[in-house]
């Protein structure tokens, strides 16, 4: 699978050919167009999906962000929950469902898929830990819901790492349905 990379900044023609690029970026200035170009089956269309995706991760992971300030100020602890578990098992499968696209590699795809069902797992676990603890510290209520919010975030930056691995076996397999 290859990609060719135009440009036609001064009347040059850039063409280069890719498998994968690690630290690939480049800006846009307003005004300029940008296009994929490449026969069709290269993936284009599925990795500008993929990228949405991954954009929603980056999103939920600023909206966590924005509430570890308060979460570090809480008198419960985040040991007391499954939260650490739920960042390491999403960690992993963000992490495996690139990985899955950059070697185009379907049983990883796979795996992130059913690793899915971790997370969910760990989710309800947090959901239930965190109904034991606003019983036993009123008080703490409004802490404890932040931590479900971040566990929340947790459970939707999975099932986008799904959709990722959804997408790389829809571009090996031509199927887009859950392994």
């Amino acid at each position: 699978r290859f990609f060719s990379i135009f440009s036609s900044r001064d009347k040059r023609k850039l063409i280069t050919k890719v498998n994968a690029s690690n630290d690939l970026s480049f800006e846009i200035k307003k005004g300029e167009a940008v296009a994929f170009l490449g026969h069709n089956g290269a993936g284009k269309s599925t990795a500008l999906k993929m990228i949405t995706d991954l954009e929603r991760i980056g999103d939920q992971t600023s909206d966590i962000a924005e509430l570890l300030p308060y979460l570090q100020q809480g008198d419960i602890t985040f040991s007391k929950v499954h939260i650490k578990e739920m960042a390491e098992a999403t960690i992993k499968m963000v992490t495996d469902a690139i990985d899955s696209f950059v070697r185009q590699d379907l049983p990883l795809a796979h795996q992130v898929m059913e690793y899915d069902n971790v997370v969910d797992e760990l989710f309800n676990k947090v959901k239930k830990e965190l109904i034991q603890l606003i019983g036993e510290h009123r008080e703490s209520g409004e802490f404890c819901i932040d931590l479900l919010m971040v566990a929340k975030y947790f459970e939707r930056i999975g099932d986008h790492a799904v959709n990722v691995a959804e997408w790389v076996q829809y571009s090996l397999t031509g199927k887009k349905e859950s392994a």
